[in-house]
């Protein structure tokens, strides 16, 4: 009677304050509707590794079946597989930015309305923004290498402390 809910499997690395966990997300459908949909305030990932970001805490990797995370709390999710990005629901508009949460900062293209002005592309429709042919750059040491580069990147708008937008 009634169909049974299709998950599709994506390989990312979330990056939080003081931990990166990689690990396959089971996601309802487009990973941008997904992370953006407010009804959920977390979601779960499997068979994740969790690396801690100081280099002076005395655990290393940890390796979970199932982590649960607060989607408040994530300054960013790299995609990891490049399949997703040729049905993710992105803005066609597209600006080159740099863009600082306290620990990292993101660059490349970020996918914004048309119209919506330099000083005010983050809007409070959704929470998660996404950038292409970009990378996470950490703005301190820290203990774990994060993927150099990912198809898609999903921007935690809540953590945002500043961006600029490069004009050629």
């Amino acid at each position: 009677m009634f169909a049974e809910i299709q998950f599709t499997s994506i390989k990312i690395e979330t990056v939080l304050t003081d931990y990166v966990i990689r690990g396959e997300l089971r996601s309802r459908g487009d990973i941008v509707i997904f992370l953006n949909d407010r009804h959920y305030p977390t979601f779960s990932l499997y068979d994740c590794e969790l690396h801690p970001l100081a280099s002076d805490r005395r655990v290393e990797v940890v390796r979970q079946s199932l982590v649960t995370i607060h989607k408040n709390l994530v300054s960013a999710v790299g995609v990891l597989d490049e399949g997703v990005l040729k049905n993710a629901q992105l803005s066609v508009s597209q600006r080159e930015v740099t863009i600082y949460t306290g620990r990292f900062a993101v660059h490349g293209m970020l996918h914004v309305p048309e119209d919506a002005p330099d000083e005010d592309i983050l809007d409070e429709s959704r929470d998660f923004f996404g950038v292409t042919e970009g990378a996470i750059y950490p703005l301190s040491p820290v203990a774990t290498n994060l993927h150099p580069n990912s198809p898609l990147i999903l921007v935690n708008r809540l953590t945002i402390q500043a961006y600029s937008v490069q004009h050629s």
